[in-house]
């Protein structure tokens, strides 16, 4: 049972909300509580004047927990004091200031607080999107864009880079997706061969140059500073950076969105798409949720909403054969080669 105590719109659409899952009751002064219509599944305890707690007709039942929204309808001195007198195991959801360590106390103000947070987070990532896409949207047509993964990529920047390429395909422009080191991780491998990721790696200096003297926008996915791990020069000034580490400098771009608040750069590329009503497919999807899951350990570590936001919107999409393939490869060739030579070598020491 919720006892939820107030006598505003809030009190009431919560008692609306809460009779949904279990009994609620609701108590108010008479004289202010906005009922225009009956509450279903509602109990109404509309009193004539304010009352001390412990005179409520209440029955002996202890309530899961009581939402109190304000005091004007209780007597009492301290109406959160006398609650938890009342019901000393009993949590409390609050709008009053509190005090003490409050550990049964959630208030309100936080929770607002939090939605708040949320809400600014949607319209900066909503922003951040369309300030992507209006920065490609005034490059001239069919002009280069060069995507940066760091060395050696992994699922994460292969995915991500993968969804920003066709996504700036989309856009009438010519992307490359670039990388230095190799790719060796046979998972890694299959992710490439299976989701047919247009990867080209870059060994030479003069490779690097042209590549950057061609390209109208230079794009990094999952790293942030130029010459740390990646092919780029220390002194390049990326236009557009997107990366989920965290950076105690300012990061140099025309466009930086580095989000700590993502686990995973694959998550934040899916939210930009999702965003910008991108047409999503099977092999996008697929690549950006194998990278959002690698990048948390199938979310066994740290992770946050908007990664499980990002991941819930691409599994409409997610080609399940094709992931599985990519998480459990077949043995190269080579490998079974390394196999065969170490089976082949063994000797017995000892009997």
């Amino acid at each position: 049972m919720f006892l939820i105590i107030g006598s505003g719109h809030l009190a009431v659409r919560l008692t609306e909300w809460c009779a949904l899952r279990r009994r609620s009751i609701l108590v108010g002064l008479a004289t202010n509580l906005p009922l225009d219509k009956p509450l279903e599944g509602c109990e109404i305890m509309a009193l004539p004047s304010p009352m001390l707690l412990k005179d409520l007709p209440l029955d002996t039942r202890k309530p899961t927990a009581v939402l109190l929204l304000d005091p004007e309808s209780l007597l009492d001195e301290n109406a959160l004091e006398a609650l938890q007198n009342h019901w000393n195991d009993v949590p409390v959801l609050t709008t009053l200031p509190l005090e003490g360590d409050g550990v049964d106390l959630i208030s309100v103000d936080d929770i607002s607080f939090a939605a708040m947070q949320d809400r600014i987070r949607s319209w900066e990532q909503k922003d951040g999107a369309s300030v992507i896409q209006h920065y490609l949207q005034s490059v001239p047509a069919e002009s280069k864009v060069a995507i940066f993964c760091h060395d050696n990529p992994d699922p994460d920047a292969l995915g991500a880079g993968l969804a920003m390429f066709d996504y700036i395909e989309s856009l009438g422009l010519k992307p490359q997706l670039l990388h230095g080191g190799v790719i060796e991780h046979q998972q890694n491998r299959a992710m490439v061969r299976i989701l047919d990721i247009p990867v080209r790696r870059l060994i030479l200096d003069w490779e690097i140059q042209d590549v950057l003297r061609d390209a109208a926008v230079v794009m990094t996915v999952d790293f942030h500073r130029p010459g740390a791990n990646n092919v780029l020069p220390d002194d390049c000034v990326p236009h557009i950076v997107l990366d989920h580490h965290t950076s105690d400098q300012s990061v140099a771009a025309d466009i930086s969105l580095v989000r700590a608040e993502f686990s995973a750069t694959s998550s934040l590329v899916a939210s930009l798409l999702m965003s910008l009503n991108h047409q999503m497919n099977p092999r996008i999807a697929t690549g950006l949720a194998f990278g959002i899951r690698t990048d948390t350990l199938g979310f066994t570590r740290h992770f946050n909403p908007v990664d499980i936001r990002a991941l819930s919107w691409l599994n409409a999409y997610v080609d399940s054969e094709m992931l599985r393939s990519i998480e459990e490869p077949p043995r190269s060739q080579e490998t079974l080669e390394s196999f065969s030579e170490a089976l082949s070598s063994r000797s017995l020491i000892g009997s």
